[in-house]
């Protein structure tokens, strides 16, 4: 009798559990396996983690009151033998890139760069008073939402700059890549890295996509093109790596920089490599 009773209730209890609702992490896992093109491969988180140290969190602060006003990422890349900065216009300015007549209530007065996950993380800062100032309004489908920051002073002991000059391939467009992502720092503030995987499912494999961008809004831009998956705050400035095959090998080339989303859709606004050089090129030649 004491094992029927007993059988019964292990019965009753395998049964209660089958009903139970799935923890959070229950219902993550099923989400992977029934969304797998929305989750880099393991391959790919490989190429993901080794252009980490490529990317640098940057805050928007007030030294003054020691506060910080919002976070993007920002890159280094070395020509001529001079270092150049790289992030988004509306970082750098506080300028609204994204709504064409609205105004920012964005104040700081420097840029604090940091080394990201090095060990140990040293800072450097810029004081962008006179770029604030001087800065005027650019949407990104009018100009691109970049700014190029030309390194002349000291960089502090200890603050390594890897530089993506080595991706830079101007025939990166020739043909669609295998893979698209890029790395930033999602806006907490505590400096942790964000990676994001752009789908490919939807975005047509036309070399005129690159060329002349498109928008969910129609507007055209020949300055950006627009990938699919949405990006995060802090991510705008993060540069974008395309992933290609050749002769059996992998290489990577530098696809871009991240500026914004386009409003409730899932699109995400790259500026193109050409633009970051063209503005390199004008610093160099200006300063001849």
């Amino acid at each position: 009798m004491k094992n029927t009773i007993c059988l019964l209730f292990l019965i009753c209890l395998l049964g209660c559990n089958n009903d139970k609702e799935q923890t959070p992490e229950q219902v993550e896992t099923q989400f992977h396996k029934d969304h797998p093109e929305l989750y880099p491969s393991k391959q790919i988180q490989i190429f993901m983690d080794s252009t980490t140290k490529y990317s640098y969190p940057m805050l928007m602060i007030n030294k003054d009151v020691d506060n910080n006003s919002g976070q993007a990422t920002c890159f280094f890349l070395r020509k001529n033998n001079r270092i150049f900065l790289v992030g988004s216009y509306h970082a750098f300015t506080g300028q609204n890139t994204a709504e064409k007549g609205k105004i920012t209530n964005i104040k700081f007065d420097s840029l604090e760069i940091m080394t990201g996950q090095q060990e140990p993380i040293e800072k450097y800062y810029i004081d962008v008073r006179k770029i604030v100032k001087e800065s005027k309004p650019c949407y990104f489908y009018e100009q691109p939402d970049i700014y190029v920051y030309e390194v002349t002073g000291k960089l502090p002991p200890g603050f390594t700059v890897y530089s993506i000059d080595k991706f830079i391939d101007p025939k990166f467009k020739a043909s669609p890549p295998l893979d698209i992502f890029s790395i930033g720092y999602g806006q907490s503030g505590d400096g942790m890295i964000a990676k994001i995987n752009f789908s490919l499912s939807r975005m047509p494999y036309d070399t005129s996509v690159f060329e002349y961008g498109f928008a969910g809004n129609q507007v055209k831009m020949t300055n950006s093109y627009c990938l699919m998956n949405q990006s995060i705050g802090g991510m705008s400035g993060s540069p974008v790596f395309f992933k290609y095959e050749t002769n059996d090998k992998d290489s990577l080339v530098f696809g871009g920089v991240i500026s914004t989303h386009i409003g409730n859709t899932n699109m995400t606004v790259i500026v193109k490599p050409s633009e970051v050089m063209k503005k390199i090129d004008k610093l160099l030649l200006h300063s001849k």
